[in-house]
């Protein structure tokens, strides 16, 4: 098999096959579209990819969302795998391995091992690799929405209270001899505030010197209040864009080990989305059926790392993967 030169973007015809015969033209057009539908199949893991990072589809009636990424037979197109093709042709995914040696080094045996098109998977190492170093490298870094700060400061608030020492005013006996006073009262029923970890907020201003709050009575009195005034409105923010919106800041470049995880992560999910569960070596082969020690092979051969370990073995992979898994991201990739 040889990669494929220049992708079909979409079918039309030009300015001089305007000028042939009607049947002509419904001849070519025909076999444009089934060029593109073999395209799509060709590009079946890239789809994939696609659907899950890069989602793009409509809402139907029924407000489902349908995505596109999984429709190969039409003439919609997922804009990601658009761009992808896009930018194939027009040779920009800088691309400075080679598919003979691909095929020649293991790699291609041990995707075809685990049942795996090995031609569809070169192009979807293409997609991922492209996507991972744009998204490391030159993505948008946005913040938290307005909404979502708020429900991390009262869920980590609260998460850290010791339920046990929170006492029900309406359980105490008010005519109690020894409730004496309201404070009294209030002291008695309600004691200081006590939390699993030690816990603080900072406020910055400026160039000021940071307000730190220490008191457990004030930091619980602002989640309690805060919690009390959302549980009011959370309905009415839903849809309320100032609530919902993303601010940028200062983009700054992940790290190549960073970079590494989400491709590899991405060359895991191709497994995970088509049920390959095989993992370990046949007996009396060399052609490793293990998934983490494939996909490290694969990142040393795309070069996104000149760590020899990847080659050699997968625990500098599981290791780093194993570091990445939970970890928050929010970045806008540039590209796709």
């Amino acid at each position: 098999m040889i990669p494929i030169d220049k992708f079909l973007l979409e079918v039309k015809i030009d300015e001089k096959e305007r000028q042939l015969e009607p049947e002509e033209k419904e001849q070519l057009l025909r076999e444009r579209q089934e060029q593109l539908v073999r395209e799509n199949h060709l590009l079946e893991y890239v789809w994939q990819l696609a659907g899950k990072y890069c989602p793009y589809g409509k809402i139907n009636e029924k407000g489902e969302f349908i995505d596109y990424a999984y429709h190969f037979d039409n003439q919609y197109m997922n804009q990601a795998v658009f761009k992808f093709k896009s930018r194939y042709n027009n040779n920009l995914l800088n691309i400075d391995f080679d598919y003979n040696e691909y095929l020649s080094n293991g790699i291609a045996d041990s995707i075809k091992a685990f049942g795996l098109d090995i031609e569809k998977y070169w192009y979807a190492i293409l997609f991922a690799r492209d996507y991972a170093i744009d998204y490391c490298k030159n993505s948008l870094c946005i913040t938290n929405t307005a909404k979502e700060d708020l429900e991390e400061l009262i869920y980590h608030i609260k998460e850290n209270r010791i339920e046990e020492n929170i006492v029900n005013f309406k359980s105490i006996d008010k005519s109690d001899k020894q409730v004496k006073d309201v404070k009294t009262f209030k002291n008695a029923v309600n004691p200081p505030p006590q939390f699993k970890n030690p816990i603080s907020l900072t406020l910055e201003v400026g160039n000021k010197t940071p307000l730190k709050i220490e008191n457990p009575y004030l930091i619980d009195f602002i989640a309690n209040i805060c919690n009390d005034r959302y549980c009011e409105i959370k309905d009415k923010i839903k849809d309320n864009s100032l609530w919902n919106v993303f601010q940028s800041k200062e983009n700054k470049p992940e790290s190549d080990t960073i970079k590494v995880c989400i491709f590899a992560t991405m060359m895991m999910d191709i497994f995970n989305l088509n049920n390959i569960n095989k993992h370990r070596q046949k007996s009396g082969t060399e052609i490793s059926q293990n998934k983490y020690y494939t996909v490290s092979k694969i990142v040393y051969f795309t070069k996104l790392s000149d760590n020899e370990n990847y080659e050699v073995d997968k625990e500098t992979l599981k290791s780093n993967l194993q570091k990445f898994k939970g970890s928050k991201y929010r970045r806008f990739d540039t590209i796709y």
